[in-house]
């Protein structure tokens, strides 16, 4: 069988064991969830109070591992799709261009505050891939204007 999609996500810490997303990937067939928690050491260490340079390091680590994978998802011919479940947190700090020939869908959870930030703030490439964004998914209709014209 042949994977035509890839769904970009993780679950933070304050969701349940099986949280919604959890949930619609188990259901969907044909797709590849890449899950950012299992790149995490962090949640290895639950409860152990560390140092913040440390917490800095380990989430350098994680982010290194969880885009070198997603680079290779991009370079995948078979992929066609890739849905960020939260693009606030992972699209957003991508450190390189998502390619054309991939139809990206964003489910995007933030106040349209928190993405005027970024488009005033951020790096070209940040920009890019949110224009990049082929369909978005907002959480309540009223926004979608002022997202469209933001983006």
């Amino acid at each position: 069988m042949v994977v035509d999609t890839a769904i970009v996500g993780f679950r933070f810490r304050h969701h349940g064991k099986h949280s919604g997303y959890d949930q619609i990937v188990s259901y969907l067939e044909n797709v590849y969830y890449l899950n950012r928690n299992h790149y995490d050491l962090m949640l290895l260490l639950k409860n152990v109070p560390l140092p913040s340079r440390i917490v800095v390091f380990l989430n350098k680590i994680r982010d290194w591992l969880f885009y070198f994978k997603l680079r290779k998802i991009c370079s995948n011919t078979n992929i066609k799709y890739i849905h960020f479940i939260y693009p606030e947190n992972t699209l957003a700090f991508c450190p390189f261009e998502i390619p054309c020939d991939k139809i990206v869908i964003a489910t995007f959870h933030q106040p349209l505050e928190f993405f005027e930030h970024i488009f005033r703030n951020c790096s070209r490439i940040e920009v890019r891939n949110f224009r990049r964004v082929n369909k978005a998914i907002l959480l309540s209709k009223d926004k979608i204007f002022n997202f469209k014209e933001l983006t």
